[in-house]
């Protein structure tokens, strides 16, 4: 493979079906011309399979900030294959200005209800996912809906923008290429055709967790550097800091969700009154 690293294992329940898991990692220093070419690879390595690691690929529609070719090719991936993008809804990669969701997992032919976990426990700027599969239960696929410009696409892929030569294939090797060279034009031109759904969704991460994130970097490079017992305990006292902050702020999040409706009480004759949300009124 040309542009990802992986390791695969194949595991086989008693009286199951094989699945195979795929850790794997996608430099953002590599070319992504291949991307696409390079997962249907490990696709190919069994019928169920799970590939989850970094993929160094932003889009709007798993709660980044911004798209890239990357993160195009994943999403059109997505939308026209059986494939399903399994991320977690807070960042799992934190630099010095900044936050993304660059961590996840794909997987394919596995129709079970997943939770996924973005955890702060490691001394890194990438957070642990914990990934949870519910194979006692099964969920309908959604309906893929995908907006492209067809007119663009074929404009796009015209011999006036694109120039495809099979008549120069003199190898196998030689036609391996040029399928994957058009199948990878393939792919972009439709990602770049394709209209964006944007996420009404987006992560905030507060200022007082940013600098804690800094201060761990920091803590972490000086530890590594000497060893000493003292500047780990820095380390780990930092890194449970984050910890807590994380734990509150979804408290937080989740108080205020479930008390953003007003809320009134239902008199019942001599039965006590229950409490009933508030729904706006329609009328004009």
């Amino acid at each position: 493979m040309g542009t990802v690293e992986a390791t695969s294992v194949t595991l086989t329940p008693p009286g199951g079906d094989p699945l195979v898991i795929t850790s794997l990692y996608i430099s953002p220093s590599v070319s992504y011309q291949h991307i696409h070419t390079d997962v249907e690879a490990l696709f190919r390595l069994g019928s169920a399979s799970i590939i989850c690691g970094d993929f160094n690929a932003h889009h709007i529609s798993w709660g980044c900030q911004r798209n890239d070719n990357r993160g195009n090719i994943i999403k059109n991936l997505i939308d026209s294959t059986d494939t399903q993008i399994v991320a977690p809804t807070t960042p799992t990669r934190f630099g010095h200005n900044s936050a993304s969701i660059i961590d996840f997992a794909l997987t394919r032919n596995i129709h079970w209800l997943s939770q996924v976990e973005s955890i702060a426990e490691l001394s890194s700027d990438h957070n642990p996912l914990i990934i949870s599969f519910d194979t006692n239960r099964r969920f309908a696929l959604p309906r893929r809906i995908v907006s492209t410009d067809w007119a663009a696409f074929r404009e796009l892929l015209s011999p006036a923008h694109y120039t495809f030569h099979p008549i120069t294939a003199r190898t196998g090797e030689d036609v391996d290429t040029q399928v994957a060279d058009l199948t990878d034009a393939i792919i972009n031109t439709h990602a770049l055709s394709s209209k964006p759904i944007r996420s009404r969704n987006s992560y905030y991460v507060s200022e007082e967790i940013r600098q804690l994130m800094i201060e761990r970097n920091r803590a972490r490079k000086t530890w590594q550097f000497t060893r000493d017992p003292s500047d780990k305990r820095v380390l780990n006292n930092i890194q449970n800091r984050i910890h807590r902050k994380f734990s509150l702020s979804k408290q937080d999040l989740g108080g205020r969700t479930s008390s953003s409706r007003p809320r009134r009480r239902i008199p019942l004759g001599n039965v006590e009154g229950v409490e009933k949300e508030e729904v706006p009124s329609l009328r004009p």
